[in-house]
């Protein structure tokens, strides 16, 4: 009885240790380790407060929207497991949509949307369209592309070409991990903090005369929500 005691004792030992070494390599580290994130549910934005909400853990795609004072943020993932992915690796972006929106104090001046729709091919972002719309005007028109062409080994955008207004500009993206910053050779700039969540962002367009403009928003972040998920989940597509 003692033998097979001690036997199953190694037995589970054992189990154990090739459990927790594989696909890692190393026994320390678990096979399951849940990712946490802390989204915003309210955040200061162009002067005002906006509240914000999220979807449900099991929607698909899943929102974070802020809104209030005529202006509105909505973020869209593919599912939650892509929103904690973000935390992983600094300004590795797994959005499929972004879109900002105000309305005028009166309603004759209507309302305007702004939205970046992303698009991914094997994980890695290989595009990036702007498109404009106005609740006065039908349709959306498409204002700005971009084509990302060189990925780094995190699998992050480091050489792209801008198209806009009849201009193609090839520009080059660089970041600093420690500061979780992002940066354009032609201006363009995103900061996160350490939950992934964009504080700053400046945005690089051409105005009607084809000049180049920089437009800078900061986030403030005033209060959050820890949501958490298992690993990994990143859109594969």
């Amino acid at each position: 009885m003692a033998s097979w005691a001690n036997a199953k004792r190694h037995l589970v030992a054992l189990s154990a240790l090739l459990a927790g070494s594989c696909g890692h390599g190393d026994t320390t580290t678990p096979i399951h380790e849940v990712i946490c994130r802390a989204l915003p549910t309210r955040i200061f934005w162009i002067d005002v407060s906006l509240d914000c909400r999220r979807s449900s853990d099991g929607a698909a795609p899943f929102d974070v929207s802020c809104s209030g004072s005529r202006r509105s943020l909505t973020t869209t993932y593919p599912n939650l497991s892509a929103v904690t992915a973000e935390k992983l690796i600094p300004n590795r972006t797994y959005a499929v949509r972004r879109t900002f929106g105000g309305c005028g104090s009166f309603a004759t001046l209507g309302c305007a949307t702004s939205a970046f729709l992303y698009e991914y091919d094997g994980g890695r972002l290989r595009r990036r369209r702007l498109t404009f719309s106005q609740t006065l005007s039908p349709g959306a028109r498409e204002v700005q592309v971009v084509e990302f062409a060189a990925w780094d080994l995190q699998g992050r955008p480091t050489r792209a070409v801008v198209q806009e207004g009849g201009f193609e500009t090839a520009v080059t993206i660089a970041y600093d991990d420690p500061r979780r910053t992002e940066t354009w050779s032609n201006g363009e700039q995103r900061v996160r903090d350490a939950d992934a969540n964009i504080i700053h962002e400046v945005m690089a367009s051409r105005d009607e005369n084809g000049n180049p403009v920089l437009s800078a928003s900061d986030y403030a972040i005033q209060a959050t929500e820890p949501t958490c998920t298992d690993p990994p989940g990143p859109p594969s597509g």
